[in-house]
């Protein structure tokens, strides 16, 4: 199987967690709107490609600049613990 460089790592974790959290979200508002057995996947797949491509550029450009808020937040924590 062919590998992807390192520096694709970013993009690759942003196609992953953009996956993982579109696909949660569309399962559990398909079991909402009571779509249960063979009609429940053609009632989730349509919108959790397009919740999929809506997201997949959000988390792939706002995540490289999450570092600084979250080392920002991570050590002011840390300075006020005894």
């Amino acid at each position: 199987m062919a590998r992807l460089p390192h520096r694709f790592a970013p993009f690759l974790s942003g196609v992953i967690q953009a996956a993982i959290t579109t696909a949660l979200v569309g399962a559990v508002g398909v079991f909402h709107s009571g779509a249960f057995g063979g009609a429940a996947l053609a009632h989730w797949a349509a919108p959790w490609l397009a919740a999929w491509l809506l997201m997949l550029p959000i988390v792939n450009v706002m995540a490289p600049h999450l570092h600084r808020p979250v080392a920002a937040l991570r050590h002011e924590a840390l300075r006020r613990c005894p």
